[in-house]
């Protein structure tokens, strides 16, 4: 399914005015940096989506930490996978036929697995990469780099 694009909390608009949309890989990864570095609960809309990654910031950097990012971010993920899955139950739901929901929802944009959780700290970020799989086998990654005042992506 294709969503708007964001940058920086503002949707983006082609040379023509028209909003940009992307979808497969790329609307993934938009996705999990929503996820990922909105506060869980802020949205009290979507209170499921986020973690509590800032909570990290400003502690001392040791394998207790790594272990702790690690964690948050694999619940996250997780969620992000049933919310996915849930999504499709629901438009199943509604078309009543699996397989029209099926292509309604664009496997390309769903994440069949993850791959290659790593968390590592430098002096001042605390770094991640995550390696995801679609069910159309397309692979992709997000890497960000959280400190105190930015949030870097790649």
């Amino acid at each position: 399914m294709k969503t708007w694009r964001i940058k920086n909390g503002d949707v983006l608009l082609d040379s023509t005015g028209r909003i940009e949309y992307i979808n497969h890989t790329d609307k993934i990864i938009q996705d999990l940096r929503h996820w990922l570095l909105n506060y869980l609960g802020h949205n009290k809309f979507h209170p499921e989506i986020g973690t509590v990654l800032d909570d990290f910031l400003g502690n001392q950097m040791s394998s207790t930490l790594v272990a702790g990012v690690r964690a948050v971010v694999t619940n996250a993920l997780n969620a992000y996978m049933t919310n996915q899955m849930s999504d499709l139950k629901d438009r199943i739901a509604e078309r009543g036929d699996p397989y029209a929901a099926i292509g309604a929802a664009e496997p390309s944009g769903m994440v069949k697995s993850w791959s290659g959780l790593e968390v590592w700290p430098d002096y001042t970020n605390i770094n991640i990469r995550i390696g995801f799989r679609t069910f159309t086998d397309d692979i992709g990654e997000i890497e960000l780099a959280i400190s105190n005042n930015v949030v870097q992506s790649g």
